[in-house]
Order: C-alpha cells, then sequence, then structure tokens
C-alpha cells in the first residue's frame, strides 16, 4: 500500500512501526531476489560467452586464418601444382620465342 504524506503525519506509532517492519521485509526479500538474479546472469554470461564458447570446430577441407602445423590439403598442393606447371609453361614460351626473334 502507498501511503500519502498526510495519512504517515495522522498514523499512530504503533501503526509506523508497522509499516517500517513491512518495508524491512520487502527489502531484505528484493534484496534476496537481486542476489539471485546477479547469479544467474553472471552463469548464463559464462555460458554464453565463456572458455567453451569459443571453441572451433575443424572442417576438413577448410581453411584457416590461424597458423597451425596440419598437413596441406590436396585442394592447396593441386593449386601449388598448378602454378608450377604455369610456370614451367610460361618460362618454356619464353624460350621458343627467343630462337623466333630475329637480329638485324
Amino acid at each position: 500500500m502507498i501511503y500519502t504524506a498526510d495519512e504517515l503525519n495522522n498514523a499512530d506509532r504503533d501503526e509506523l512501526i508497522g509499516i517500517i517492519l513491512s518495508l524491512q521485509k520487502n527489502i531484505a526479500r528484493m534484496t534476496q531476489n537481486q542476489e539471485l538474479i546477479l547469479e544467474q546472469i553472471a552463469i548464463l554470461r559464462g555460458q554464453r560467452f565463456g572458455r567453451h564458447s569459443e571453441k572451433m570446430n575443424v572442417i576438413d577441407g577448410q581453411m584457416s586464418l590461424f597458423l597451425t602445423n596440419r598437413k596441406p590439403q590436396p585442394a592447396n598442393r593441386a593449386h601449388r601444382q598448378k602454378n608450377r606447371i604455369l610456370r614451367k609453361l610460361s618460362s618454356a614460351g619464353k624460350r621458343s620465342r627467343k630462337g623466333n626473334v630475329k637480329t638485324t
């Protein structure tokens, strides 16, 4: 119940003591509830943003931005082999063109 200033001024001593005791009980109950809620929030934050949420699942063949000591994946080996072949063809083409150039 919400009391007005006039009601509190006109209340007798026993009534005021009862109101104060009731308010103290409410404050104690609310403080206990607040502590429980804060504890629950801390637990939920730990579950949501804690260490275990940062575990990474490695998918086979997926590239990683992190340095690792893993063997190159077959796709990477194929890419390097293709680049080697292209370099060989490119350098072979340059050599063959050098022979076709006429000097005057």
